[in-house]
């Protein structure tokens, strides 16, 4: 017998967004919560979900959260030095090798840089939105290193974490829709370009993150 309405019920409770309860809900008959899991392609959903599932556990099974993140967003902040560095110092942090304050240090230098690091984006609106996006993960990673590093309640550390998530997805989406403009020997894309691959680029990064997730968490959280 399929567990899945106890589990949207369960969902629900714990405040998770509509669209999320409802593919659980959707899934097909004798599916289990565990298939949802192994088919899910929504990476926001799955780090919302981790993070609320252990963020009474101990801080080794945060830390792990954390560093799957780490990998998830490694990708998106290559091409920008800065934020990279920044990124190798979180996953620095999840596998002890740093401590919180010094994070707290890192990302009042990187907002300070900030401006003039998108700065270099140009005046073309897909690179702004790039680099901007790749600026507001590595602040939000940032950001929510001292929240890992401490039990927390309530669902505002998990949506934040789940916001962080999305800005690395778009960030990705602009990379490859820049890099498929300049294969076009094109400054600007075409509205086809635009709305086609964008939805195209922005699906593919998002199950490359979900298996990256599930490459870490293969089981899903236990919620009954």
């Amino acid at each position: 017998m399929s567990n899945l309405p106890r589990i949207c019920k369960k969902l629900r409770e714990m405040q998770a967004c509509r669209d999320a309860v409802r593919y659980v809900g959707r899934g097909a008959k004798g599916e289990r919560w565990q298939d949802r899991w192994d088919k899910c392609r929504h990476p926001d959903w799955m780090f919302w979900l981790l993070v609320r599932h252990f963020q009474q556990a101990p801080i080794k099974e945060r830390r792990l959260v954390l560093k799957c993140f780490c990998e998830c967003v490694k990708p998106t902040v290559k091409s920008i030095p800065e934020a990279k560095l920044a990124i190798a110092d979180v996953l620095r942090w999840a596998t002890r090798k740093l401590n919180t304050a010094v994070i707290g240090k890192i990302r009042e230098i990187f907002l300070r840089e900030q401006p003039s690091i998108e700065a270099r984006a140009g005046e073309i609106d897909y690179a702004k939105l790039r680099y901007r996006y790749i600026c507001n993960t590595v602040s939000g990673a940032l950001r929510i290193v001292p929240f890992f590093a401490c039990k927390t309640e309530g669902r505002h550390f998990a949506d934040t974490v789940s916001g962080v998530v999305q800005n690395a997805l778009n960030a990705r989406r602009y990379a490859q829709l820049r890099d498929k403009v300049k294969a076009e020997k094109s400054d600007k894309p075409s509205q086809k370009l635009w709305f086609g691959y964008s939805t195209r680029f922005y699906n593919a990064e998002s199950r490359r993150m979900a298996d990256v997730v599930r490459k870490y968490f293969p089981k899903v959280p236990k919620l009954l």
